[in-house]
């Protein structure tokens, strides 16, 4: 098999004369990121999948409520400070043991209130002792995740891969395990806290042996001061919102099946909402491969980071459309080889649902887009703008076409947020030019080289 660097280099070749040696080493780190994904695609479909058939529609359907929780509560923890520090480290890294404290108090002071959240949530819904248990120690991991910003902005993307690689080969045993000894449910839920804990601890290591400008370790204790710690809350709430909105928007549409329709049909749409997963999950963490190199410092002009998001643009909305395609022909024939007759319903969300990729695919690089310029206020009014409309319109949809109705609601939503909206906000025409490149190149065959968006 060969070295992701390598499987990267046609991509590499495409590029030129545009991308210079910082944009082809970006390319390289996607390269990384894509060989882990494609470990973390072999997990889902053989794995992830093998669960769904063992569990059935109906446990399938509970064990994806508890999985969205999960997801939900540690965002929400996060508060979106992860992304902001990527940001300031990569703009002054001499800052780095300052910038990690502050991150680790905000974090812990967002666990707090999420604690809050959660236990008013469990009250309300009647959840149970298990499920609070294992969402809150979701929300005690999360302060960890400061050093995988700190291994991206110092471009240590190899460490990454090599935490998530070992996470993601250690859980996925244990689920076979899991599966052939029949354990319950909640061993089931638990396993998706491991993946990401033992992926926070590895990178906790890894981030040791990094030196700071100093000379100090960037781990060192530092003592921030209340305004470090209130000025990354503040930048981050945008983020965060747009975060919970778009989450709220992806899985939002699970719970209210679940609500609407029942179990067993909610655990056929999270079967296939899990294949669709397994493919935008590549352009979301491609596209955070290149946010170092997608903001502009000392050593990057204005006109080169634009370029290097028309490449990251076009290279992702290639890439999904092919995939959409690809798998809509294969829709019947991939439920079948990988569910059974008992999930016979998602190939027909799946058909739907993977086209919403292509607009995922851009709703990842816009967000790097808001991020990079400094309009994270965008990104959150588009979250939010999506979330209503994708809830509305499920309650609308599932009552009447099911599934089927959910999935052309998904697509609808996501075109909307991360297209559409483009054409009413007068700050963005140097992105709408970008997206109408990416696209519509793609599709005539575009091969225009060498120009600013």
């Amino acid at each position: 098999m060969l070295r992701p660097d390598i499987a990267m280099r046609q991509m590499m070749d495409s590029a030129r004369p545009t991308a210079d040696a910082s944009t082809r080493h970006l390319i390289r780190n996607s390269g990384w990121l894509i060989a882990e994904h494609g470990l973390r695609f072999v997990s889902a479909v053989f794995v992830g999948l093998w669960m769904a058939r063992h569990l059935g529609p109906e446990r399938f359907g509970r064990l994806s409520m508890l999985m969205t929780a999960v997801l939900l509560f540690a965002m929400l923890t996060r508060a979106g400070v992860d992304t902001i520090l990527l940001r300031e480290l990569v703009a002054a890294p001499e800052r780095a043991p300052r910038l990690m404290a502050a991150a680790r108090r905000a974090i812990g002071f967002s666990g707090i209130v999420s604690a809050m959240v959660l236990l008013i949530t469990a009250w309300a819904v009647g959840a149970g002792t298990s499920e609070v248990v294992i969402v809150a120690a979701a929300v005690a991991i999360q302060p960890l995740s400061v050093n995988d910003s700190l291994l991206q902005a110092r471009r240590a993307m190899p460490m990454v891969v090599v935490s998530r690689v070992i996470s993601i080969a250690a859980v996925a045993l244990l689920r076979v395990a899991l599966i052939l000894v029949d354990a319950p449910l909640v061993l089931f839920a638990l396993s998706v806290l491991l993946e990401q804990g033992l992926s926070y601890l590895l990178m906790a290591l890894a981030v040791r042996r990094i030196p700071s400008a100093q000379g100090a370790t960037v781990t060192a204790a530092r003592k921030p001061t209340p305004g470090e710690i209130t000025a990354l809350l503040a930048q981050s709430w945008p983020t965060l919102a747009a975060t919970v909105a778009t989450l709220a928007q992806t899985r939002v549409d699970q719970y209210l099946v679940y609500q609407l329709a029942g179990a067993t049909q909610a655990g056929v749409y999270a079967a296939s909402v899990r294949l669709y997963d397994a493919w935008i999950a590549v352009p979301t963490f491609v596209s955070i491969a290149f946010l170092p190199g997608l903001i502009a410092g000392p050593q990057s002009s204005a006109a080169q980071v634009e370029q290097r998001f028309l490449l990251l643009y076009r290279m992702l909305v290639g890439a999904s459309l092919a995939v959409a395609i690809v798998t809509t022909l294969l829709a019947p024939w991939i439920v079948a080889l990988t569910l059974g007759h008992a999930f016979d319903g998602a190939a027909d969300v799946l058909s739907i649902s993977i086209f919403a990729g292509l607009f995922s695919a851009m709703g990842s690089v816009n967000a790097r887009y808001f991020v990079a310029h400094g309009l994270q206020r965008k990104l959150a009014v588009r979250a939010v703008v999506s979330a209503l409309l994708s809830v509305t319109l499920n309650l609308w949809a599932i009552p009447r076409y099911g599934i089927v109705g959910s999935a052309w609601v998904t697509l609808t939503a996501l075109a909307t947020a991360n297209y559409l909206l483009d054409f009413i906000d007068r700050d963005l025409a140097s992105l709408r030019s970008i997206k109408a490149r990416a696209l519509f190149g793609w599709l005539m065959g575009s091969r225009t080289r060498g120009r600013g968006p």
